[in-house]
């Protein structure tokens, strides 16, 4: 999802190229008419919603675009960078009973770092937050 920001929105799409080569990016773009800039790649779709929707109208654009088993969601004025491992997420899904996983920006770790549980049976469930360390999942 995409807001005004789109010199942030290249540099992101230049990290993404440049660690993870040829990964399909979906961009959901709600900027007035006026503003709109259309952003090319082999690897890029860029989906022109209906002016000023929100984040989460454009975040549900973005899902519904989704073909793959997995899917990474980011923000348009983050990066990647040679620390970022997506292999990680992937292993935590894999390996564990998780349907989602989140990293953490780290210049951030220590405000947004926790762990979510899900509890409960097949009629009710309760989301958990931890703050705790992290370990390597078996």
């Amino acid at each position: 999802k995409t807001f005004l920001r789109y010199d942030n929105l290249r540099r992101l799409i230049k990290s993404i190229n440049k660690f993870y080569p040829g990964i399909r990016i979906i961009i959901a773009d709600d900027n007035p008419t006026n503003q709109f800039q259309r952003i090319h790649g082999p690897n890029v779709s860029h989906y022109k919603m209906p002016e000023l929707m929100g984040y989460f109208a454009g975040r549900n654009l973005g899902l519904s675009q989704v073909t793959t088993e997995y899917f990474f969601s980011t923000d348009d004025d983050h990066i990647l960078t040679n620390r970022t491992d997506l292999r990680v997420l992937v292993n935590l899904l894999d390996k564990t009973n998780f349907h989602l996983v989140s990293g953490a920006d780290e210049h951030r770790v220590r405000k947004f770092a926790c762990t979510l549980r899900v509890t409960g049976n097949s009629t009710h469930a309760c989301l958990e937050q931890r703050r705790q360390q992290y370990h390597e999942i078996p």
